[in-house]
């Protein structure tokens, strides 16, 4: 009798174009199959998933359970606590796959939103958020007061955010504020997670999200 181990590698190249990574259930994976000596091969049959296009998303409601919003070791950028600014360049341990394009680095900004655009790391997070999308105001990048909106964007709770404890002695988010990003899980099937913990919306004294 002779037993194998059998592990299946499902590749995310489609027409030869890396798309993301694939993280798709067989139930076949890590399966032990014992076969007679005298059999040289079996067959097996499952049934993948349809992998979808990127560059079309729908919006579900989900009973609320998020994921833990603080994590030990979770990564940090200060520029991110103070109001309206991204964050540093953020490289990516996988290549992901965004409207037909793929990205390996993100900008996470202070008022709720991720960017795919490198341009926009370090910069000033405009906070006029209420033109049309796409923009039809104009505006220019790492301009606080400008209408522009990021390409390639995530806007998750995408508001006029304050990040900051203390402005002009009055208190904007709790002293326990925390914007966070980590990376879950083992590749191929790896989340990156960012997240917003008591953060005020600005003007209103300490009101969080």
């Amino acid at each position: 009798m002779r037993k194998f181990l059998l592990l299946v590698l499902l590749s995310s190249s489609i027409a030869n174009s890396i798309e993301a990574q694939s993280c798709v259930p067989t139930t076949i994976n890590g399966s032990v199959v014992t076969i007679s000596c005298g059999q040289p091969c079996t067959s097996f049959s499952y049934q993948v998933s349809h992998l979808k296009a990127t560059t079309s998303y729908l919006l579900n409601a989900i009973p609320y359970n998020p994921r833990p919003y603080l994590v030990p070791g979770g990564l940090e950028d200060n520029n991110l606590y103070n109001d309206d600014q991204y964050s540093n360049l953020i490289n990516l341990p996988f290549t992901f796959c965004f409207y037909g394009a793929t990205y390996n680095s993100c900008v996470v900004g202070s008022n709720g939103i991720i960017t795919f655009d490198p341009t926009n790391a370090s910069c000033a997070n405009a906070y006029t958020i209420n033109p049309a999308i796409p923009s039809t105001g104009g505006g220019a990048q790492c301009n606080q007061f400008s209408t522009y909106y990021p390409k390639a964007a995530i806007m998750a709770a995408y508001w006029d955010l304050d990040p900051r404890a203390l402005v002009n002695g009055t208190q904007a988010s709790p002293d326990d504020r925390k914007i966070q990003w980590r990376v879950e899980g083992t590749a191929p099937c790896r989340k990156f997670v960012v997240s917003y913990y008591h953060i005020g919306v600005f003007g209103n004294n300490g009101t969080s999200s």
